[in-house]
């Protein structure tokens, strides 16, 4: 899966069903299903950063005897000029 790169901005506040919503309402047509727990599951992965870090993500697929599961890894990572 890729990986994506960014900067963290503070925004409002939002909720995970705000958040979830505008994710469906996006032209990913991946995303139709985005569900609030995915949506509070982000939330909190990103909730203890600070503004203007840089960072990346990405998703790890494992598997397991009851199916398979993904997590996201935020990171910081250092940008290079």
């Amino acid at each position: 899966m890729p990986n994506e790169y960014g900067v963290v901005k503070e925004i409002k506040h939002i909720t995970a069903k705000e958040f979830a919503k505008q994710v469906r309402n996006s032209k990913h047509q991946d995303l139709v299903n985005f569900k609030e727990k995915e949506a509070d599951f982000y939330l909190s992965c990103l909730d203890n950063l600070k503004a203007e870090t840089p960072v990346g993500t990405h998703f790890t697929e494992r598997s397991a005897l009851t199916g398979k599961a993904e997590t996201l890894k935020v990171y910081k990572i250092f940008i290079r000029k």
